[in-house]
């Protein structure tokens, strides 16, 4: 999932508008003022002026660092399509809740260098897990000792339940 996730911003939204103010209690507002002002779309007069220079001016609140995406009434249609990406990255974050990862953080950071970062890490760690589990009956007997369920990582990372020697380090 988060290699997708990463090529998917490479290639579909190198240049995305919102990444570096996004988070997951903001994709619903996105799809709403795209919403309105798509109903608003080639209907411009005076009336539907100051709908659309509120709608702009509250999403200029919202997404202080996304310059690049206003005027918000000439890109609502990218916006849109943007959301998708930001749904993936929120349905991605939740199959990775166990490790508490803020993926919209990480993105708002510095795009892509800190995932990339991240899926280095994570492949590095599942290829270790691999080996030490499946590889070795010794290491898979105490695990099964210790009562470790490896189908839920979450334990591995609580210093209450595995605990960690930090004085080996």
């Amino acid at each position: 999932d988060l290699l997708l996730l990463h090529e998917r911003i490479t290639k579909d939204f190198p240049d995305a508008l919102l990444i570096r103010d996004m988070r997951p209690e903001l994709i619903d507002r996105c799809l709403d003022f795209a919403d309105r002002l798509e109903s608003l779309h080639g209907k411009w007069s005076l009336f539907t002026g100051g709908k659309v220079s509120a709608i702009e001016k509250e999403f200029a609140t919202l997404f202080p660092n996304s310059t690049k995406a206003q005027p918000l009434r000439t890109k609502f249609l990218l916006i849109r399509q943007e959301m998708e990406l930001y749904q993936s990255v929120l349905r991605t974050e939740k199959k990775w809740k166990a490790l508490e990862l803020d993926l919209f953080a990480i993105l708002r950071e510095d795009e892509t260098k800190d995932l990339r970062l991240l899926l280095q890490n994570a492949q590095e760690m599942g290829n270790r897990l691999w080996q030490i589990i499946y590889q070795s009956s010794e290491v898979k007997k105490c695990v099964e000792l210790l009562g470790i369920d490896f189908t839920n990582i979450h334990p591995l990372f609580d210093n209450q339940t595995v605990r960690i020697n930090t004085n080996a380090l």
